[in-house]
């Protein structure tokens, strides 16, 4: 994995990614999602996010905007996450210094017309409209609201309708001002390119700068000593659920681990939650198993839309499939199979540009290093069962676990009861 990674005098970290590729992909990431967000500020990050797109001063207008990237054959989108945000534009190769300069340009000299930040309000509102609307989008944000006990981390990332309604454009400008500073921000190139005019652009745009310095987040610590639950009535046909326990952050040796176990729990066709909820109990259409993780933390979560009237039948099966991770060493053709499947999604996500782009930048921006696709496919390829069944131990245990569902259930005493796995 051949890459280069400059550094300019105010901190701003430049990666340029050699790939023999017809498009080129150009990002602006910056450390700045919801958790750096104060309860006023929840849903800033993602507010800014939608409204850079509205017009700089050399480029005054979203049509403006808009129309000069498809004029370059190219795409734009953009995202907020828990940790970051990040602007993506994908062009053919010839156009990536023009691409570059629009991304550089709305990254940092956006000036939020008052206007386009009411219009936007009203599309960021719905969005929030739509993702509450969701049964499955819900219940795993509320999850995740008591799991890290409604502090920035659990929090929707669009915010609320309260805190959206009362944004006014001196929130956007200042929350740009703390958080878009050089030392916080990254610029990626992945594709074919000129390396001196990319130097340059960015040079154009970062180069005089000053090197200030960005706010943090607050450390999370969990403080949950028993199991808890959460439920949601509503009158849908479905019953949808997450279980889950908190787990290792991103710099945690372990994760590994923990992907290659969250795989063979859940993860696939082949997994053991797909094959027994689905295929054997006929209890669900969506079954799986995920591990994501943060800087100081992590979460090991299973998702499914059940059947309601046998919705404890199947939160039983599951904890029944975890209570085996515990108890028995998994098999040696599924530990295979995971290992093989991770290895190929490793593959298949850095085919593209933007993929690879993505794989070395959000892996500079957040983590303590760098890994390879062969680095990390080393570390899948020595993790044993042994290995899976002692993770499996640690982390699977009653008074770690947390449940929310959302569906025509009442009893929550009823679910509390079956709530044990040890």
């Amino acid at each position: 994995m051949i890459y280069q990674k400059h550094i300019l005098k105010n901190g701003l970290r430049i990666l340029l990614i050699p790939k023999d590729s017809p498009s080129s992909t150009v990002m602006v990431m910056v450390k700045a999602g919801s958790r750096y967000e104060t309860d006023k500020e929840a849903g800033l990050a993602h507010f800014v996010e939608h409204n850079v797109f509205k017009g700089t001063a050399k480029r005054p207008n979203a049509q403006k905007l808009d129309s000069e990237i498809e004029s370059l054959g190219g795409i734009h989108n953009a995202s907020t996450g828990q940790e970051y945000t990040d602007y993506i534009a994908k062009v053919p190769s010839e156009h990536t210094v023009g691409a570059l300069d629009v991304i550089l340009d709305i990254s940092l000299n956006s000036t939020f017309p008052q206007k386009d930040l009411e219009i936007e309000r009203g599309n960021v509102i719905e969005e929030i409209h739509m993702y509450e609307d969701d049964p499955q989008s819900k219940v795993a944000w509320d999850f995740l609201s008591f799991l890290f006990d409604k502090e920035p981390l659990g929090r929707h990332i669009g915010g609320f309708v309260t805190t959206v309604a009362g944004f006014q454009r001196e929130d956007l400008t200042s929350f740009v001002s703390r958080f878009y500073q050089p030392s916080n921000m990254m610029v990626v190139v992945c594709g074919q390119f000129n390396e001196e005019e990319i130097q340059n652009k960015i040079e154009e745009y970062f180069g005089k700068l000053p090197a200030n310095q960005a706010p943090s987040f607050l450390r999370f610590e969990t403080q949950q000593k028993e199991a808890q639950s959460f439920l949601e009535y509503r009158d849908i046909q479905q019953t949808h659920l997450v279980l889950g326990v908190t787990a290792f952050d991103r710099h945690d040796e372990r994760r590994f681990i923990l992907e290659v176990a969250s795989t063979i729990l859940g993860e696939g066709l082949g997994s053991r939650l797909f094959q027994r909820i689905r295929n054997q109990l006929g209890l669900a259409y969506y079954i799986n198993s995920e591990y994501e993780s943060f800087d100081d933390i992590g979460l090991w979560a299973i998702s499914a839309g059940v059947n309601n009237s046998q919705a404890k039948a199947a939160i039983g099966a599951v904890l029944s499939e975890l209570k085996k991770l515990i108890d028995q060493r998994v098999e040696k053709d599924e530990l295979i199979r995971a290992k093989e499947l991770i290895k190929g999604k490793n593959l298949f996500g850095i085919e593209t540009s933007h993929g690879l782009a993505s794989f070395i930048g959000f892996q500079s921006l957040l983590s303590k290093e760098v890994l390879s696709t062969e680095e990390i496919n080393q570390r899948i390829d020595s993790v044993t069962a042994e290995d899976i069944q002692k993770v499996s131990q640690e982390l699977l245990k009653t008074k770690k676990l947390n449940l929310a569902l959302i569906g025509p259930q009442q009893d929550k005493k009823g679910f509390d009861e079956i709530l044990k796995i040890d």
